[in-house]
């Protein structure tokens, strides 16, 4: 065979794995249907939002109005409490101090939100705030080791609303300010999050242009900016910080290194096909891979998934049905629980044991 025949079927077959790649990045083309690609993920019997992982183990989440706690095993649900409003936030201490926030539209600055404490296990909840003119969504609560609790308003990105992040440390009976964003328009809080290895608060304010990262070492007495980064998802591992993005021109995970103070990109959806979106919540699990959700907004035009890994190997677990006009995706993801499952609307998957951090 002649070296130029060679070099023409060497060309060849170059340029047709150059097309297949270019064909597996256009594809999967909108309408897709839901498609489960692991066995590891099963359908739930239940289908609940907002889900959180107790401080005790255990996995809340609700329905409209009403409050539920996974239980049998992740089997079932039991139900807890029933608000007069939409419930928006969950949140519980680890030793069981159940912190709930209600708004029955975030986005409408005349419908109040209101925040309410239950200290028997969610048997009663008394009222303890109200926040007009913004809201409390499942990324908005977290405490600390010494059971002090954070509350960040998220909603309407107008002046005079949605600035403050709040504190309380009698157990969320009265709260005080202790950060306020400039009070402008198209400004709001994302994420207020407690390291678990070191009690630092991390902050993060959106959107645009405004968008910011904050950290605190003093429970938010004094702030210092790290970055201009726009994120509304997080997980805490021993040597570094998982930042879930949400920004549509760079989608994905960036990883923070906790000894350089450097930020590095972990994940980039846009490699694996038709997908992006912002995440919303994401975990790490017990073997160190990431769970790792992609939204879809009504206008957007990419595929919703899960994905589960690292960045040497990511496996699809699930695309979920999108179309044109329709939004789609998992807006929280919570575990694992006392029984080794971890659940996001509709599914659920068994992936470990529960350990305290």
């Amino acid at each position: 065979m002649s070296k130029v025949v060679v070099l023409l079927l060497f060309a060849f077959s170059l340029v047709m794995g150059m097309a297949y790649t270019l064909l597996q990045h256009k594809t999967p083309a909108l309408p897709v249907e839901t498609q489960i690609f692991s066995p590891a993920l099963i359908e739930s019997n239940f289908d609940l939002g907002n889900l959180t992982l107790g401080g005790l183990g255990s996995v809340y989440g609700s329905r409209g109005k009403s409050l539920y706690r996974i239980v049998d095993q992740g089997m079932d649900v039991t139900p807890v409490y029933t608000f007069s409003n939409r419930i928006t936030a969950i949140h519980e201490r680890k030793d069981g101090l159940l912190i709930v926030a209600t708004d029955d539209d975030h986005w409408d600055p005349l419908q109040p939100c209101r925040v309410y404490r239950s200290s028997d296990g969610g048997q009663t909840f008394e009222q303890t705030k109200t926040i007009e003119g913004g809201a409390a969504l499942w990324w908005s609560l977290d405490s600390d080791r010494e059971g002090r609790v954070y509350l960040a308003e998220y909603g309407p990105q107008r002046k005079g609303m949605s600035k403050t992040l709040w504190r309380s440390d009698d157990d969320g009976l009265s709260w005080h300010a202790i950060y306020r964003a400039r009070d402008e328009d198209k400004i709001h809080l994302h994420r207020i999050a407690v390291d678990p290895y070191t009690d630092d608060l991390w902050l993060t304010i959106g959107d645009g242009a405004n968008r910011a990262m904050l950290t605190s070492s003093d429970h938010g007495d004094h702030w210092q900016q790290v970055d201009r980064i726009q994120a509304t998802a997080v997980t805490f591992a021993k040597d570094a910080i998982f930042w879930g993005q949400d920004k549509k021109a760079k989608p994905g995970v960036l990883r923070y290194d906790r000894k350089t103070k450097t930020f590095a990109r972990w994940f980039n959806p846009r490699k694996q096909g038709n997908y992006s979106g912002s995440i919303y919540d994401m975990l790490i699990l017990p073997s160190g891979d990431l769970l790792v959700p992609f939204m879809k907004y009504p206008e957007q035009s990419h595929v919703a998934t899960l994905w589960q890994g690292h960045p040497e190997n990511w496996t699809q677990l699930i695309q979920l049905a999108s179309s044109k006009g329709k939004g789609a995706g998992f807006e929280t993801i919570a575990g694992p629980d006392k029984d080794g499952w971890v659940y996001m609307r509709g599914y659920q998957m068994k992936v470990g044991d529960y350990q305290v951090q």
